[in-house]
């Protein structure tokens, strides 16, 4: 009998990014698939993040619904941000 493991074996990750231990200061970037329904928690988070957790500044950015986002787009997105979030909300 062969046994078969499904699982694929773990990528070795090139850790370059410190963990952030504080929102404190950080601008934030959400990314807007534009589903209603991300856009109602978009508002909230937003509203959460700025009165709650003190960042410096959220920045809201529509991305692609139907494909990736361009390199030269997430490029300056990182420039931009130091956070940033992206869900799925449908």
């Amino acid at each position: 009998m062969l046994v078969l493991n499904p699982k694929s074996r773990p990528k070795e990750v090139d850790q370059k990014l410190k963990p952030i231990y504080s929102l404190e200061g950080k601008r934030i970037g959400i990314l807007n698939n534009r589903w209603k329904s991300w856009e109602v928690i978009i508002a909230e988070m937003s509203r959460q993040l700025s009165e709650n957790h003190q960042v410096k500044s959220v920045a809201i950015y529509d991305i692609p619904l139907t494909s990736a986002a361009s390199k030269s787009f997430l490029d300056d997105l990182a420039l931009k941000s130091d956070f940033v979030i992206v869900g799925l909300a449908n």
